[in-house]
């Protein structure tokens, strides 16, 4: 996305705040808040300065040693196991059986992924609307609760071959969507951002995403091999990781 020089703003974020010697922090911030009441927000700096001098330097191996910061991490490995664990698209190719069952052509198959991709972006504007008023712990309770249950009931409805169970399968895909893009998939980079400060955030973020794609090749390689003997049921292998997501969210 391109933007014009003038949308820049003309003051950088924190780092200006507190390493800019020229100008003075408070005018600084003044000038960039357009009012004179910054002292509640200057004394935030203070402390994040001061936490920041502390982490300095953080690196992997460091983040996974350094004592306060074990809960934040094991954190982010339980919400970033739970939510791959999900398994979105083993559902989506079950769910193929379904479309055929309904009686959908290829063509209206074909237009599935562009109804799906609209259900997404209606959720992330929905979650981008509501994530302040309802708190980021609702959404991510609430997404893993209706994934957890659609999970079980899709096991169990496409072991029918039946039009009305076909259309029932076809909604819990829509909730179980719902579920994810309004819960993990939106929330969890915010709560990495925000359990995390400026110097040990990027390593959190390298946390995440190696289990992420160690979760992602090891389900891809036991789909492959157990959906000739397991078929549907292969979904409730991960079902238990969902929920000890949601408990641990739910106690802490």
């Amino acid at each position: 996305i391109c933007r014009a020089w003038w949308l820049h703003p003309k003051i950088a974020p924190l780092n200006v705040f507190l390493t800019s010697p020229p100008l003075p922090p408070p005018s600084v911030l003044k000038e960039l808040r357009g009012e004179d009441d910054v002292e509640e927000e200057m004394e935030e700096l203070r402390q994040e300065h001061l936490a920041e001098s502390s982490q300095k330097n953080m690196t992997l191996w460091k983040l996974l040693c350094f004592r306060s910061l074990r809960w934040h991490v094991f954190t982010v490995v339980i919400l970033t196991a739970g939510s791959r664990f999900m398994q979105t698209h083993a559902i989506l190719i079950f769910a193929e059986q379904s479309y055929k069952t309904v009686g959908l052509s290829a063509k209206a198959v074909g237009r599935l992924p562009l109804a799906g991709s609209l259900i997404v972006q209606l959720m992330l504007l929905t979650t981008i609307c509501i994530v302040d008023s309802l708190g980021r712990r609702f959404l991510l309770l609430s997404g893993f609760l209706m994934c957890s249950i659609s999970t079980v009931a899709l096991v169990f409805t496409f072991q029918i071959n039946s039009r009305s169970l076909a259309l029932i399968s076809i909604v819990l895909i829509i909730i179980f969507l719902m579920g994810f893009v309004t819960g993990p998939a939106s929330i969890l980079s915010v709560i990495i951002g925000e359990l995390f400060l400026q110097s040990s955030r990027a390593s959190a973020f390298v946390i995440s995403g190696l289990i992420s794609w160690g979760i992602h090749f090891f389900s891809a390689l036991l789909f492959l091999l157990t959906k000739s003997y397991l078929g549907t049921y292969y979904l409730l292998l991960y079902w238990p990781f969902m929920i000890f997501a949601f408990i641990y969210i739910f106690w802490v």
